[in-house]
């Protein structure tokens, strides 16, 4: 088997496609597998399986795809935030109803909209669960959050259509906060910037729920008709322990695993922490999100990193060792968390199933970390055939064009523009 027949697909790359349809325009996640190429995938290698896992879920683009191809569907994800917009992509309410609540809702701000008097004189209580929020905020700008957030738990009593509500309102609160601009990680903008920021909290309040809403009539558009049949399933836990899902239970798995560790990649916890801390999604303290996902400090690992199945993985490791031995264990961690992953799916999987993993090779000390090649040896370890190697460029990158592969100050490499989608049948 010849690992390094990589092929290039230049119609994966959807460089000109509409991403932005039905509930994909829901709220601005990191390293999303965009609406397109999820159901690329599905249309092309998982057409005959029809119980799909996504064991790294994020925010559910694979879930709705499934949904509107009637694939029972089940997403699991370790970070709180991605769990409630996954569910709320993908969850079947009633329009009319939400409609209603649209409209209260609406009426109770529209009071506030124009009137600078009121919104100058809130005086909300800030909650404890925010933690130094005067380096993340003006005041003017989390009045208004929070005044919009006590309105949401006012008016919409019934939790479906709330979180609705809510999974606009978080999307708002990294664009009101001195966050700057394009990153996921927590980087605050120049205080000349931050002493003339101001941003129309209410006004784009509005403008994201009327998106959402039209977002939401276009998914269930979309939906077979029997589209409650099909509504997937979404479960906050790490996907090391999928205690939840019976052994020999799924036929196929489509997901897009982190490309490394939380701290050294695609910080999933600090871009989620302001709208955590805001919505008050305490499972997981906020800030420490990164410290429990893939490769995490704080998680814990059994595996011994001899055993697992992939001598390229071996060789890579041997490379990154000579170079830094601190650094090795960072990469070592992630792939131990990796493995357990693999061997949990294979559990669940069916003999005649199908796997498709979309992953990043990144740079570790200029060493490129060949991740689609370990997961093929890795998955053929437990009876899977490699069906082939696709390279897709990633056209619209929301993460840094350059970052350090060392931690050392000036030390710069380009951060991936390819993702490579592994196909695996047995």
């Amino acid at each position: 088997m010849d690992h390094k027949n990589r092929t290039r697909v230049s119609q994966l790359d959807f460089r000109n496609s509409d991403t932005k349809y039905a509930t994909h325009v829901f709220h601005k996640y990191p390293a999303v597998m965009v609406g397109p190429v999820a159901k690329y995938c599905l249309n092309t290698w998982l057409k005959n399986q029809n119980k799909i896992l996504d064991p790294f879920v994020g925010s559910g683009s694979v879930l709705v795809e499934s949904a509107i191809q009637q694939k029972m569907s089940i997403g699991v994800d370790l970070n709180p935030l991605a769990v409630l917009i996954s569910k709320v992509k993908t969850r079947i309410i009633s329009l009319e109803i939400l409609l209603e609540y649209k409209k209260n809702l609406f009426s109770s701000l529209d009071l506030y909209l124009h009137n600078t008097i009121l919104i100058n004189s809130l005086q909300i209580e800030i909650p404890d669960t925010i933690t130094n929020w005067d380096q993340w905020f003006s005041d003017l700008h989390l009045q208004q959050l929070l005044l919009i957030k006590s309105k949401i738990l006012e008016i919409v009593p019934v939790q479906e259509y709330q979180e609705f509500f809510l999974v606009a309102f978080s999307e708002l609160i990294r664009e009101a906060s001195y966050t700057r601009n394009g990153e996921f990680k927590r980087f605050r903008m120049p205080k000349d910037k931050r002493d003339q920021f101001l941003f129309p909290v209410l006004s784009e309040f509005l403008k994201k729920v009327d998106r959402n809403i039209q977002g939401y009539r276009d998914y269930l558009n979309l939906l077979p008709k029997q589209a409650s049949k099909f509504e997937p399933k979404v479960y906050f836990g790490n996907s090391k322990h999928l205690d939840f899902i019976e052994d020999a239970s799924m036929n196929g798995i489509l997901t897009s695993p982190p490309y490394g560790d939380s701290f050294t990649t695609v910080a999933y916890g600090q871009f989620s922490s302001l709208s955590s801390e805001i919505l008050g999604l305490n499972v997981i303290q906020p800030l420490r999100v990164d410290d429990y996902l893939m490769g995490g400090k704080k998680e814990q690992r059994s595996t011994n990193i001899s055993k697992i199945p992939s001598p390229h993985l071996h060789e890579t490791l041997d490379i990154i060792r000579e170079k830094d031995g601190r650094r090795v264990i960072d990469v070592e961690r992630f792939f131990q968390d990796y493995f357990e992953v693999i061997q949990e799916c294979n559990r669940v999987l069916k003999e005649n199933s199908k796997i498709v993993f979309v992953v990043g090779n990144r740079t570790v000390k200029n060493t490129w970390i060949e991740t689609d090649i370990i997961t093929s040896e890795i998955f053929s370890d437990f009876g899977y055939k490699l069906n082939g190697i696709s390279i897709r460029d990633i056209p619209n990158k929301s993460m840094p064009s350059k970052n350090s592969p060392s931690n050392i100050k000036g030390d710069k490499v380009t951060t991936m523009v390819n993702e490579f989608i592994v196909v695996m049948e047995r």
